[in-house]
């Protein structure tokens, strides 16, 4: 949809980070998830940060024309035995992190399921500029999260990571929430 405050101002400060780092601003459109997409939005988000004369740098990419690369990712994953089909629905699941029923699944190739990335049950650290030094547990937090959705369509979690990675980027702004 259309930008919202937060969003501008996570816009505004990696802008601001971006120039003063002497880097570049990236604008890439997150619309994978074409049933939630706003008619329009597009076009307003950039209009608005026209607006504001935030100029990105480059070309505006799009998440929705990058699809073989995150397949490719996931084949990678596949391929060093990182991922695993899931049946679950949102319904099955407890609030909380995903408890991995699907984990031991017989016959990984089931249909008409998602893909699970197996996280590892370790800590990792993030060094955040205004948070300090994040240590998270994504088992314990979040346990194994899906990166193909059963649509067939890639999760958001994976695109990010997927687009950051081959644009090169270095530094991350995002809200707080």
């Amino acid at each position: 949809g259309p930008l919202h405050l937060g969003s501008i101002a996570t816009a505004v400060a990696s802008y601001v980070r971006a120039r003063q780092k002497n880097g570049k601003w990236l604008l890439r459109i997150d619309d994978i998830d074409s049933e939630r997409e706003m008619k329009g939005a597009v076009d307003s988000i950039l209009r608005t940060l026209d607006s504001l004369t935030l100029n990105w740098d480059g070309r505006v990419t799009y998440q929705s024309k990058n699809l073989s690369t995150y397949e490719e990712a996931i084949d990678v994953l596949e391929s060093l035995d990182k991922t695993y089909r899931c049946r679950c629905t949102r319904r099955q699941l407890p609030k909380g992190p995903y408890p991995g029923n699907c984990r031991n699944l017989v016959g990984r190739s089931v249909e008409s399921a998602a893909t699970r990335l197996t996280v590892e049950n370790s800590v990792i650290e993030v060094k955040d500029l205004l948070q300090g030094s994040v240590l998270e547990n994504l088992t314990k937090t979040y346990g194994d999260f899906l990166i193909r959705r059963k649509d067939g369509k890639p999760s958001y979690q994976l695109a990010v990571v997927v687009d950051d990675n081959n644009a090169s980027v270095t530094e991350i702004v995002r809200g707080t929430d």
